[in-house]
């Protein structure tokens, strides 16, 4: 397996001799670009079997849902995360695998290499329903319901 991260990796100095980030970086299989520019990571996710959202479990990532997870799913990538409350409903429509620790997400990303065409259209299909003109359509809907529920 090769991982590639793209973008800053970590807060603050993740790259700081003996950081788990510079140990990593210093294996074959392990690829660190750094930022990208937005337009071009549809590029890099062609190439990609899965996806990872290795978030650390902290009061700031409890509480995001990062716009990252919908762009996998739109390029019909199985997405394993960090299990925090906020990939509960990604979770519940089958376009995310939870795991708490090393060999969980190991063992996700197996799995997720090893999955049928299904559940990549089944993800595209969801990822459809979450597509900005569709979230807009939503948001009008909820305001033109509270406006003529006064």
């Amino acid at each position: 397996m090769q991982f590639v991260f793209i973008g800053v990796i970590g807060m603050g100095d993740a790259a700081a001799p003996g950081s788990a980030v510079s140990r990593l970086a210093g294996r074959d299989n392990v690829h660190l670009p750094g930022p990208k520019p937005q337009q071009d990571l549809p590029a890099y996710l062609r190439f990609c079997d899965a996806a990872m959202i290795p978030f650390l479990d902290n009061e700031h990532t409890r509480g995001s849902l990062p716009l990252k997870l919908w762009e996998y799913v739109a390029a019909g990538l199985p997405v394993i995360a960090t299990d925090l409350p906020n990939f509960a409903d990604p979770v519940r429509e089958g376009v995310a695998v939870l795991a708490s620790d090393a060999a969980s997400f190991a063992s996700a990303l197996r799995d997720a290499l090893h999955e049928g065409g299904e559940r990549r259209r089944r993800r595209l299909e969801i990822a459809r329903r979450h597509d900005w003109p569709h979230r807009l359509d939503q948001m009008c809907r909820l305001i033109a319901t509270a406006i003529t529920e006064r």
